[in-house]
């Protein structure tokens, strides 16, 4: 029995970009509240900011460990890891590693 053209593809390579939107949505979100937060610094509302960042942040590492990125988006994702870790959070060394990864990937293409 032949294999249907929707089955063919591997689920995981499919959502890819899916997962890429999700992180990007989330940081956009958290950008957006951030100035309110700000102002009134309420546990809860600080609370669902790193909620987002921490979900954009993991959506990004599943991307990262995917086999199946071409390098330029590797690269990107990459990057935009790591600036989302120094931007938001104090996990330095975490970002250093990303952007090393992002400049070899960016080296070998």
């Amino acid at each position: 029995m032949a294999k249907s053209p929707i089955m063919a593809g591997s689920p995981h390579t499919d959502s890819i970009p899916l997962v890429l939107c999700v992180a990007e949505d989330c940081f956009s979100k958290a950008n957006e509240a951030i100035q309110g937060i700000a102002k009134t610094m309420t546990p809860e509302e600080v609370a669902e900011h790193h909620r987002l960042i921490a979900t954009g942040l993991g959506c990004l590492e599943v991307a990262m460990k995917s086999s199946k990125l071409w390098p330029r988006l590797e690269a990107r994702v990459c990057l935009r890891y790591a600036s989302i870790l120094v931007n938001e959070t104090v996990n330095i060394m975490e970002a250093e590693t990303a952007l090393t990864k992002g400049i070899a990937v960016c080296d070998k293409v």
